[in-house]
């Protein structure tokens, strides 16, 4: 049965904040970030375990710090969360598939989200949401000079009431084709005829632009 602890073995009132979907631990104790206060900066470290192994979820957050992210750190790898929204950038240190990864962030969140910490603050982002009967479909871009891409997350709300499931998928090369799986839910087939239908749905709406074979949110 997976457990979970902190640094001291308890469970402690973690007072934690929701960012577009994603979450970020506020403990107590804060130091210095480049760029931010300490009085501005709230830094936590939460200890787990999953299947047998342990892993540590550290966060760091400051309003005017671009720097700001949650590390999902193993004892070969560490794993970035560079938006704070849910999601599993890259793997900044060793080797784990980035689905497995999620899958082992997902459980953190999860187990700290039943502690009822959980609270809204607002940090914008570049994202173009569609709905469409009982679907959620939403395309995210992450801009670079040399590697921009995108993030496909589909909610489908089709099931029982209040229940939803959710699917992640990225466009490496944001160039319409989805390369990857972070949480799956429908063949891969599905997801990507849903990914073009929303693409084109946007690019009508003027919410993407399509420039040199790459989409990107406006």
């Amino acid at each position: 049965m997976n457990t979970q602890k902190t640094k001291n073995g308890l469970i402690p009132s973690v007072p934690v904040i929701k960012i577009l979907g994603g979450l970020l631990l506020l403990l107590s104790f804060a130091f210095i970030l480049s760029g931010c206060s300490a009085s501005k900066l709230k830094i936590a470290e939460y200890d787990f375990v999953y299947n047998g192994t342990k892993y540590t979820l550290r966060s760091a957050y400051c309003p005017d710090n671009p720097n700001s992210c949650n590390s999902l750190i193993g004892q070969k790898f560490v794993a970035v969360d560079e938006n704070l929204d849910g999601i599993i950038d890259k793997v900044i240190k060793g080797k784990i598939a980035l689905s497995k990864a999620q899958e082992i962030y997902d459980y953190s969140l999860n187990m700290l989200k039943r502690q009822g910490g959980l609270k809204e603050i607002d940090k914008s982002s570049k994202e173009y949401t569609r709905k469409k009967s009982g679907y959620v479909f939403s395309i995210k871009s992450f801009f670079s000079e040399e590697n921009p891409f995108n993030q496909f997350k589909i909610i489908d709300k089709t099931g029982l009431p209040g229940s939803y499931k959710e699917s992640v998928y990225v466009d490496k090369g944001a160039d319409g084709k989805l390369d990857e799986v972070l949480k799956d839910g429908f063949l891969r087939k599905t997801a990507q005829q849903m990914y073009a239908e929303t693409i084109s749905a946007g690019l009508k709406e003027s919410k993407l632009i399509k420039k040199d074979g790459i989409i990107l949110v406006k």
